[in-house]
């Protein structure tokens, strides 16, 4: 995968990025972001997310029916698997089908939401506009299907934003995510 603008922007796509969704009036999508954010500490000692966190990340990144992950799920569904992705970052284990013992409404984008807001580790956020920035938007598909394919492919991604953000002069995966999507969203 190639990184389709120069590493050297990606302190000030970032910026951009926040610029626009937390200058001047700070949007509702920044507050939900910083809520996020804020709730990392709690979630690490807990090692799980509830259902209520789980609706938050969902509207943060403006899943449709997100009611339906609440009614869908239970809580103790909610904890068992995000405890489970949390100790090992295994995303798979959020986003398999129900049938096989996934959660209702999480697909690629929530999991790998929740290993980047909330695990140890850094997770880059595995989205239409993060692989757009990699010039590999023709790989992408959320379909369960494609979730099911693409372990590979996030395996690579998932190294690839990693070595990125260590050879870069920023402290977290967060910048990386914000520059991302600023630049596939760059002409809005």
């Amino acid at each position: 995968m190639q990184l389709q603008f120069p590493k050297s922007d990606i302190p000030r796509f970032a910026k951009k990025y926040c610029e626009c969704f937390f200058t001047g009036n700070p949007s509702t999508q920044a507050e939900r972001e910083k809520k996020l954010i804020a709730m990392r500490d709690e979630v690490s000692e807990q090692g799980y997310l509830d259902i209520d966190i789980l609706q938050k990340v969902a509207t943060w990144l403006k899943v449709q029916n997100v009611r339906r992950i609440e009614n869908n799920n239970s809580e103790n569904d909610v904890i068992e698997r995000t405890h489970e992705a949390l100790q090992n970052g295994d995303e798979p284990v959020l986003a398999r089908p129900r049938q096989d013992g996934g959660l209702y409404g999480v697909g690629p984008v929530v999991a790998t939401a929740i290993l980047h807001f909330f695990h140890k580790d850094p997770y880059p956020i595995l989205s239409r506009y993060s692989v757009k920035s990699f010039g590999e938007e023709e790989r992408y598909n959320d379909s369960l299907n494609y979730w099911q394919e693409y372990v590979t492919f996030w395996q690579e991604y998932v190294t690839d934003c990693r070595t990125l953000a260590e050879s870069a002069t920023f402290e977290e995966m967060r910048t990386l995510d914000r520059a991302l999507w600023w630049y596939a969203n760059r002409e809005v």
